[in-house]
């Protein structure tokens, strides 16, 4: 029962979680304790002793006293310890994240990625404060049992004997949860694919009828599955919940009706086995309702593992072992390149290469074909963001290996085709305003946006403007080569004018480095060179 949660919780902090759970004890035995004094109290009720009286009445309220201060503080204490643990694993899994491949990243999906971060993380927080209550409870299981031993080993045999048993059939029905919560989780994240889809296309739904139909058909499809999911997985846990009660009623029936037949002397002690074991049942059904609790961790704990372990397949790849200094580069070589995607579905992913191209320091270059030629994914092996699958990228006589991959990055400041824009300018803190908003006014922006406490004011922009923002973005990073991936594509006659013949000029002049993704025919007599891409191929590379 979510024995891999428990060892996971125990693992990160063990001398914290030892105190913990030795509290937790003392807190059991002091709660079994107020049974003690309550069965030893009615006994000695009837009779004239009230110091005897008296004295359980004191000892009843220490245990009670013990009791309550014990479990408060490990109920805290475990809420404080569990956090810091999920803390740190969320803080590990981004740190995955962002050291990991853009592939990696790709392939994932938001909705496989928000599910295991978000939810399972939080299936696992919620799992520390059951398992230390229900620790506790554990506990007073045992000492209560201890008590009927104490009273009738029979009795004893019986609860001992009925625990078992019911034990082994609950851990056989728990095992048949595993497939339904799998499959839950993975038709949850479905369900956050679909979502995204009717919130990022929202304004293609709302002008198709037939589109918003088949839109919704999928995400009310998956919302049934996911519903029925959870529907069956409550039942199974109702059932378990059904099976401890009738099993407690069961044992009771054992205890009052049988064993006074069949032990003689057992009919003194009845009163007092009862009650503990009518004390017991809060105890167990705790441990019991504990269990989904349990199991639901369990299930997130392996979607987290797996999602880290799809990370580190190249998260190795994120930072360099020894930094190297490409920024007085003389040429950028792609030397028998080749990349090909993954198959999908049966079918063959996109090959492109072999390429052979030379980036002189300085150059502006345009990088022309048709969609689907394979532009943007030549752009991402330039940069770095990709690594081929043959060849390889050199600067000037140096090989750009696993280990130099981070450094070679450094180089690029770029805007491709879909791009996020930050609220703030993340790696730029020390900017000076002024030049933030210098840059803003030269993208015309001034009367949408604004720089203040570190932050942009409004990102809610036309796609022409959230362009014209990102561009003032990264030429404030100032790097050594810039690429663009059909920038112009979404402005207006006038600005597009003004990047071909303004800024990428003044990029030149300084001696940067650009390649640029574009179908702006009328604009290529800027370029120094102009190369075609054609069907994963250079078909031309013309020197103007």
């Amino acid at each position: 029962m979510g024995v891999d949660v428990i060892k996971v919780l125990y693992n990160e902090s063990p001398k914290e979680w030892k105190r913990i759970l030795s509290i937790a004890a003392l807190a059991g035995l002091a709660n079994s304790g107020v049974l003690w004094t309550i069965n030893h109290g009615a006994a000695v009720a009837s009779t004239d002793s009230g110091i005897a009286n008296l004295r359980l009445m004191l000892m009843f309220l220490l245990c009670l006293l013990t009791f309550f201060i014990g479990k408060r503080f490990a109920l805290i204490q475990a809420s404080v310890l569990v956090e810091h643990v999920v803390r740190d694993r969320l803080m590990r899994i981004f740190n995955r994240v962002r050291n990991s491949e853009l592939l990696t990243i790709e392939n994932l999906g938001r909705g496989e990625l928000y599910t295991k971060i978000t939810q399972n993380t939080s299936l696992i927080s919620q799992s520390g404060f059951i398992l230390v209550n229900a620790a506790q409870q554990a506990f007073v299981l045992f000492f209560c049992i201890c008590y009927i031993a104490y009273l009738s080993i029979p009795a004893f045999v019986a609860t001992l004997l009925a625990i078992g048993i019911g034990t082994l059939i609950y851990m056989q029905h728990t095992q048949s949860m595993d497939g339904l919560l799998k499959q839950l989780a993975s038709k949850e994240a479905e369900l956050l694919d679909t979502l995204a889809h009717i919130v990022d296309g929202f304004k293609e739904i709302r002008l198709n009828r037939n589109k918003s139909e088949a839109v919704f058909r999928k995400f009310s499809g998956v919302s049934d599955t996911v519903c029925g999911l959870k529907i069956d997985a409550q039942v199974s846990f109702c059932l378990d919940i059904m099976f401890a009660d009738i099993f407690f009623y069961t044992l009771l029936s054992v205890v009052v009706f049988i064993l006074p037949r069949m032990v003689p002397t057992y009919a003194a002690v009845v009163l007092m086995i009862t009650a503990a074991i009518l004390f017991i049942i809060g105890p167990l059904q705790m441990v019991v309702q504990a269990a989904p609790v349990f199991e639901r961790a369990k299930s997130a704990l392996t979607r987290i593992t797996e999602l880290e372990d799809k990370l580190d397949e190249r998260m190795h790849l994120g930072s360099d072992a020894t930094p190297v200094d490409f920024s007085g580069f003389t040429t950028v070589q792609l030397a028998g390149l080749v990349f090909q995607y993954p198959p999908e579905d049966g079918s063959e992913g996109f090959r492109l290469g072999p390429l052979n191209l030379t980036v002189r320091r300085g150059e502006l270059i345009f990088l022309v074909g048709g969609n689907g030629s394979g532009k943007t994914t030549m752009l991402k092996l330039l940069s770095g963001l990709y690594f081929p699958t043959g060849g390889m990228v050199r600067v000037d006589d140096i090989e750009v290996s696993e280990g130099k991959a981070q450094s070679y990055r450094e180089l690029y400041g770029t805007i491709f085709n879909q791009f996020h824009l930050f609220d703030r300018l993340y790696g730029l803190e020390g900017m000076e305003p002024e030049r933030v908003l210098a840059a803003i006014e030269e993208m015309q922006l001034s009367h949408v946006t604004s720089y203040e406490d570190g932050r942009l004011t409004h990102l809610n922009l036309s796609t022409g403007q959230r362009k014209r923002l990102a561009l003032a973005i990264t030429l404030l990073e100032d790097k050594e080569i810039f690429i663009f991936d059909e920038w112009a594509a979404d402005q207006d006659p006038h600005f597009r004018q003004h990047f071909y013949e303004v800024l990428l000029r003044r990029l030149k002049e300084k001696g940067k480095t650009v390649i640029a993704a574009t179908h702006d025919d009328r604009y290529w007599g800027l370029a120094d060179r102009v190369v075609h891409l054609e069907y994963g191929k250079i078909s031309e590379d013309v020197i103007r």
